[in-house]
This record gives C-alpha cells, structure tokens and sequence, in this order.
C-alpha cells in the first residue's frame, strides 16, 4: 500500500511540475531544452515498465512517448498537437490520484 502512495505522489508531483511548465511558470529555456529529447526516454521508462510488469503506469508512458514523437515529426494537425503539449500532464495526476485513493487500479 505505502508503494502505491509513493508512486501516486510522485505521479502528482511531476504531473504538476510539467503542467507548470508547459503554461510557462518557469519561462522558456527550461521547457524548451527538456522538449527536444524527453519523448525517447519517456518511451523506454515506459517499455521498462512494462517488462516489470507495471502495466498501467508502463503504457500510459508508451502513449505519451509516441504522441509526442508524432507531435516533433509533424503527424499531428497544429491544433491537436497545442492541445496535447499543454495538457498531458493531467494523465500523471489522474493515475497518481487513482492510485492513491482507489485500492485497485
């Protein structure tokens, strides 16, 4: 149960550091250096993940890799590709609620 709440936290935590930093609470040298290479290393955490058997938090990684991989190589329309640079942290907050209020997710 503790790992749960540990891993919900940090989900928190680092949903909202990344919202903050997609609406440029932090300004732009921050969010613009991280922009270029995270998607690689989201996508394998994610598949790392996925090996050890965390299956939610391991998928939703493998998602948000490829969305942005499609997203720097031009895949999404314009619109789309705003609302989800913006947005995806929301994912990282909604699992680490679940997991640390739900008893089985």
């Amino acid at each position: 149960m503790l790992g749960r709440v540990i891993t919900g936290a940090i989900l928190i935590l680092l949903g909202t550091l990344l919202l903050a930093a997609n609406l440029r609470v932090f300004g732009r040298n921050g969010a613009a250096m991280a922009a270029n290479w995270w998607p690689l290393g989201v996508l394998l955490l994610g598949s790392l993940l996925i090996n050890l058997r965390v299956w939610i938090l391991g998928g939703m990684l493998v998602v948000y890799g490829l969305l942005f991989l499609a997203i720097a190589m031009g895949l999404l329309e314009a619109h789309v590709a705003h609302i989800v640079r913006i947005w995806w942290p929301l994912g990282f907050l909604a699992v680490g609620t679940a997991l640390i209020v739900f008893r089985r997710v």
